[in-house]
Order: C-alpha cells, then sequence, then structure tokens
C-alpha cells in the first residue's frame, strides 16, 4: 500500500511521534508524566513546565496589548493590591503606602515619557495603589461602637433621611454627641428611628432629641441578612429608637467644616429633591418603583408590592446597577 505523509522526512516524523507518544521524555516538555515526577530530573521538568507556562502568558499578555486591551486588567492588578494588603503580616504605615504608591507611580511615568519599558513599574504601582486604598478605606471605617443599650439625649446633624412605606422614618446623624449617666465614647454615625407622627426633619439640619440607642442588630437566623455588617460599611455604629419628638438645634449645612461631610450632604439633599420631584409626577406604587430604581430610595414601596416581587423572583430589579440605568437610558 502507499502511505500518505505531510512533507516531513522520515526521522522528523518519527521524532515527533515519539514525542507525542511519551511526552514525558521531551527536553522542556509540556507535561510531565508520571514516572517523570519520580526521575531525578523531576526538578527540571517541573522548570521546564514553568517556563513555558510563562512564555505562553507573556504571548498572551503581548496579543493583549497589541490589541489594546491591556487596560482591562487595570482592575484585577488593582484588586489584587487589596488582597495583597489584607494579606501583610502586620498593619503598614498610611504615610510609608503612600510613599511607595507615589514613588513606584513615578518611575512609571518616567520610564513612558522616556519610551523605555514600563509595563512593570506600572503594574507593581497599581499594586501598591490597591493597598494604599484598601488602608485608607479601613481608617475610615474604623471608630468607636455602642455595644451596650442606653437612654441618652443625642445631638448631631442630619446627613440621610430613609421614609419607609407603612414604618417610622429614620435619620443618620453624624458627628453625634451623646449625652448620658456614663460616659460613652459616640460613634462617627448613628441611625435613629424618629416617631411615625413626627415630621421628618431636613438634610444639614442639626437636631437633638432622646433616644434609646445600642448595638446594630446582627442576622436574625444563621446565614441571613447581616444589618450589622451593613452599617458597618456605612459607618454607623449604633442604631436605636427616638423617645420623643425632635428639635432643631440650628441649620448646620453652611457651618460645616468638613468638606466631604459638606459635599455628602448636599448630593443627599439633591437626591431628596429628585424623589420629591418623581412622587409629585408620578403617583402610586408606579412613582415609588421608579423612585427606587432610578435614586435607589426603596422605602417608599408599600410592604405588599415589595412582597409581590419576592414571590415572583424580580425583587432583584429594584436594585440600581449599571445594567438596569444602560437600559433604561437606552429607552429614552
Amino acid at each position: 500500500g502507499c502511505t500518505v505523509t505531510d512533507g516531513r522526512q522520515p526521522a522528523q516524523q518519527a521524532r515527533l511521534d515519539d514525542e507525542i507518544s511519551s511526552p514525558s521524555e521531551v527536553a522542556g516538555e509540556v507535561w510531565p508524566g508520571k514516572s517523570g515526577l519520580l526521575a531525578p530530573q523531576a526538578g527540571v521538568r517541573l522548570a521546564g513546565v514553568a517556563r513555558l507556562a510563562a512564555d505562553r502568558l507573556h504571548v498572551q499578555f503581548r496579543h493583549e496589548v497589541e490589541q489594546r486591551r491591556s487596560f482591562l486588567w487595570v482592575p484585577v492588578i488593582y484588586s489584587a493590591g487589596i488582597l495583597v494588603y489584607y494579606q501583610l503580616p502586620r498593619e503598614p504605615f498610611l504615610s510609608a503606602l503612600a510613599v511607595l504608591a507615589a514613588i513606584l507611580s513615578a518611575i512609571a511615568c518616567f520610564r513612558f515619557s522616556t519610551n523605555r519599558p514600563f509595563r512593570i513599574w506600572a503594574l507593581i504601582a497599581i499594586v501598591a495603589l490597591g493597598a494604599l486604598t484598601a488602608k485608607i478605606r479601613n481608617m475610615q471605617l474604623d471608630g468607636p461602637v455602642i455595644t451596650q443599650p442606653v437612654f441618652a439625649l443625642v445631638q448631631g446633624t442630619v446627613v440621610a433621611v430613609q421614609e419607609r412605606s407603612g414604618r417610622p422614618p429614620r435619620v443618620i446623624l453624624s458627628n453625634p454627641a451623646i449625652e448620658t449617666r456614663r460616659p460613652v465614647q459616640a460613634p462617627r454615625r448613628i441611625r435613629i428611628n424618629l416617631i411615625k407622627s413626627d415630621r421628618i426633619p431636613s438634610i444639614g439640619q442639626s437636631i437633638e432629641l432622646r433616644a434609646r440607642i445600642g448595638p446594630v442588630p446582627g442576622p436574625a437566623m444563621p446565614g441571613g441578612y447581616d444589618p450589622r455588617r451593613a452599617a458597618f460599611f456605612d459607618g454607623i455604629g449604633a442604631s436605636g429608637f427616638a423617645l420623643g419628638k425632635w428639635q432643631v438645634r440650628f441649620d448646620a449645612g453652611d457651618t460645616i467644616q468638613n468638606p466631604v461631610l459638606r459635599i455628602r450632604i448636599r448630593i443627599e439633599a439633591f437626591r431628596q429633591v429628585l424623589v420629591r420631584r418623581i412622587l409629585e409626577n408620578v403617583s402610586g406604587t408606579a412613582g415609588a418603583v421608579a423612585v427606587a430604581l432610578l435614586v435607589g430610595e426603596r422605602g417608599h414601596i408599600p410592604p405588599e408590592t415589595v412582597q409581590h416581587l419576592r414571590d415572583a423572583g424580580l425583587a432583584h430589579i429594584l436594585a440600581i446597577s449599571g445594567l438596569y440605568m444602560a437600559l433604561f437610558l437606552s429607552l429614552i
């Protein structure tokens, strides 16, 4: 019979067949066989595998760069920097992380401007920036919390108002002052439920009221929603309920010295204006759902409507996300 070949010499074909049938015997092989792992050359074989994997990764990265898609790796590398921070054996100094990130960023920018290889330096700089961000976020969230329930006279600036259908409204007070029989260290923020019949304060007002405050409750069942964890990431160190009506001390919106807090108050006030405008023009449940989708205030939706959405498996549509906003904007 006749043999069909692809143009290779017999010696080359035989060598190729031998490599395919026994890959563990090839120098710099792809995958070592079982016998190769036990052989004295196992270290050499594994080094060859690692070198091959690194070469392939390098080729893929170069392909991403040539396709102008390397920027998509920035969030991944940035997140890796955050993970590196949480794996450090001890807490680093903020100044040290800031100086390190600044130096690495300057080196990367300098090498880029002088047409030198800069990608490795940029990668390390992004990792340092991720670790720096995690450090700053931890410092923002670190603060005192109320561990035991107390009755107190509370004073603070209203930075958020949450109106809830069928339930008492609640406010978030920033930088509160707490007067009790036994001294306690005040958290940065406190969330207090107001009396249902009481009026709702405006954003930026400084108010005082008597309230029972205590630690934020934990999950109602194992593995369930954890209000304490959510409150921690919102900077809330205590919660409670008012024992009477609140009183206005003064309008603190124009007297706040912290520029970040002043910007947050203005943003929250703008959100409340949007809520009122939407509810004035779209009444009923439709307006409440529109407020939830556009502004993120879900407290205006009637409880029965929320339950119907949960039963239908559609409660997730009330969450603001980039996908939903993109779909909404594409419709208008």
